[in-house]
């Protein structure tokens, strides 16, 4: 793998965290981005994930769904400080603190709205029919989630040995226990995309969905459906983004991707906002809505929303 740092292997008598740097005495190329941040690029971003939050505060507190919200609301937050970062950087390239903040937190942040798909997936079992799911419904959140805390505390980890490190070697070190963290998260997103295909596949292939009127009548609604396309397209845009911050950080600092702005606010600014817009506009609590917030199955669980419960049940995912 290519050294993290490689301006200070040129530059040897140059210290790492080149704070001292400014336009009138450095070339760009001593700085870590290896580019000027576009402010455009980062206002954006922060302007549209601000406006993202404002929804799902309000849809969360209109629906109860508080799990949920909370989890995408914490994943908002850590967008924010990374454009943040990025607006400092566009000021002053040179820091490494800036370049910090914003690769850790905008590196981690999607495993949050992952953790908000995962915890979608036990209701959506119990609606169309628990019979066709490879894991009981009350497995589907504590399996992803114990996952997604995994990866959430190796590229944490990562992270901080990366921001404390005082040389090249231990910085790297930190850069490849986020690369592990990434990995795991890419694994982990793509078998739940498989398990979560398959059961929609299954389903509609046995021609059947839960015993309940009211579950049948909503896993057949045209809004149903739009929800489960928008949590099937949401999860496959985080997988792709984590795909490439995988290849981005395989290739360290100075490799190709690391240092080419435009592709990385696409992959890692306009998939997550679609994404996080998808979680939006087709909300759980806004499908669930209409048809009384219950869902109603047999056998004893926790859903994602909801409290647990014996035998028929009738439960409202909209209180976590």
């Amino acid at each position: 793998m290519a050294s993290p740092f490689p301006e200070s292997d040129r530059f040897p008598n140059q210290p790492l965290d080149v704070s001292d740097c400014n336009f009138d005495i450095c070339p760009i190329s001593r700085s870590i981005f290896r580019y000027k941040p576009d402010l455009a690029m980062a206002i954006v971003p922060l302007v549209l994930f601000g406006l993202l939050a404002v929804g799902h505060i309000i849809y969360g507190w209109r629906y109860k769904t508080w799990t949920y919200t909370i989890s995408i609301l914490i994943g908002i937050s850590l967008e924010l400080a990374g454009y943040v970062g990025r607006i400092l950087a566009h000021g002053n390239p040179f820091p490494l603190d800036y370049y910090l903040l914003q690769i850790i937190v905008l590196t981690t942040a999607p495993v949050l709205f992952c953790a908000a798909i995962y915890i979608c997936l036990g209701s959506i079992v119990a609606i169309c029919g628990p019979k066709m799911s490879r894991l009981r419904p009350a497995w589907y959140t504590p399996i992803f989630l114990t996952c997604d805390a995994t990866s959430l505390g190796l590229q944490g980890a990562g992270g901080a040995l990366t921001s404390i490190a005082d040389d090249a070697e231990g910085r790297q070190q930190g850069i490849n226990i986020m690369l592990s963290g990434l990995s795991f998260q890419v694994a982990t997103i793509a078998i739940f995309a498989f398990l979560f295909l398959e059961f929609l596949w299954r389903t509609h292939a046995s021609h059947k969905v839960s015993t309940s009127i009211q579950n049948a009548s909503l896993a057949q609604s045209k809004k149903w459906t739009a929800f489960l396309w928008s949590l099937g397209s949401a999860t496959m845009l985080i997988l792709i983004r984590s795909i490439y911050r995988v290849a981005e950080m395989a290739g360290g600092y100075d490799g190709e991707l690391m240092k080419d702005e435009n592709t990385f606010l696409v992959f890692e600014g306009v998939l997550i906002v679609v994404a996080v817009l998808l979680l939006l506009v087709f909300h759980p609590g806004a499908v669930l809505d209409g048809f009384g917030g219950t869902v109603k199955s047999k056998g004893s669980y926790k859903t994602a929303f909801g409290s647990s419960g014996e035998g028929d049940s009738e439960m409202s995912p909209m209180h976590p």
